[in-house]
């Protein structure tokens, strides 16, 4: 098994985790609202991109583990803005690319975007 299988497994289990942890976490109104203010805080998004994130706790992991790569990404390429490395995370999820994939696509670590 190579690395990027390696962190791709470990995404895969500490999103589970994530799931679980904003079922409990945002049960109540009050609860999805902090959820999305913690989201908000950690990386920096805009309120357009924060209220989505309440809408499922699907959506929640797959915004949560998007947003973490696209803030990788900022790191590599520098031009980039958030809305920007955003769109290009979410195009190629949309593609049905596996997180691995992406991160190896972007040329980011996914091994420390997990560690992240």
């Amino acid at each position: 098994m190579n690395d990027n299988q390696k962190h791709e497994r470990q995404l895969q289990a500490d999103a589970k985790q994530l799931d679980a942890d904003a079922a409990r976490a945002s049960s109540t109104p009050d609860g999805q609202r902090r959820v999305a203010e913690r989201i908000a805080k950690e990386f920096k998004v805009q309120t357009s991109v924060r209220d989505r994130s309440s809408q499922s706790h699907r959506w929640l992991r797959t915004a949560t583990i998007a947003l973490a790569l696209s803030q990788e990404l900022m790191k590599t390429n520098k031009t980039l803005s958030q809305p920007a490395a955003l769109e290009q995370v979410v195009a190629l999820r949309q593609a049905r690319k596996g997180w691995g994939v992406i991160a190896k696509e972007l040329g980011v670590k996914l091994g420390h975007v997990v560690s992240e």
